[in-house]
């Protein structure tokens, strides 16, 4: 059986190919009441990192009843404030902090390559998205989707369309991924 070679190329330069496009986040829940819950709140409802919440959330950490693994989502919920707010060196130290009380955590690897893509850091960007994957993240399409714009911004078309591809198995009309996709096109590769 003989395989069938193929080229996927961007449509459009790649530049102008996810100038639109916004690397997917992913909040982390966390449990309870109090400051640290409503960071939550502000946090999955969209709030795009005004000074006032990140400094509310901050003082959250001074919580003496604060569990590890909300600390651990909390300081990513603060590292996805900062990112909205453009603080992307600070969004950093807090990815950096989460990561140091666990590693194991695949969120923090998500939020963290979604950072490293707007920082234009795309090959960093691909390695945390990577290992929110190899976490086994269940948020795995918005790490393929970074992970692919990261790609796609190194000329890596291949990668970043199958990436959107598998995105779309998981979440079949995720919106950012439909569109994204249709910028590629799949051709056979001429024989050479």
């Amino acid at each position: 059986m003989s395989k069938l070679s193929l080229k996927i190329t961007a449509l459009i330069s790649f530049i102008s190919l996810f100038a639109l496009a916004t690397p997917a986040q992913a909040q982390m829940v966390i449990s309870g009441s109090g400051a640290p819950y409503a960071c939550y709140i502000k946090t999955k409802t969209g709030d795009p990192g005004k000074r006032s919440t990140i400094r509310n959330c901050e003082e959250a950490l001074f919580d003496t009843n604060l569990s590890k693994k909300n600390k651990i989502a909390l300081k990513t919920n603060i590292g996805i404030l900062h990112m909205r707010a453009g603080h992307y060196e600070k969004a950093r130290m807090w990815y950096d902090e989460a990561i140091e009380m666990n590693d194991q955590e695949p969120l923090i690897f998500v939020n963290y390559s979604a950072c490293e893509v707007f920082m234009g850091n795309y090959s960093k960007a691909i390695k945390l998205a990577t290992t929110a994957i190899n976490l086994g993240t269940d948020k795995e399409p918005e790490a393929l989707y970074n992970r692919a714009i990261a790609n796609d911004r190194l000329d890596n078309f291949t990668p970043a369309y199958r990436d959107l591809k598998r995105a779309l198995e998981l979440r079949p009309d995720w919106p950012p991924a439909v569109k994204a996709i249709s910028y590629y096109e799949v051709t056979k590769a001429p024989k050479g």
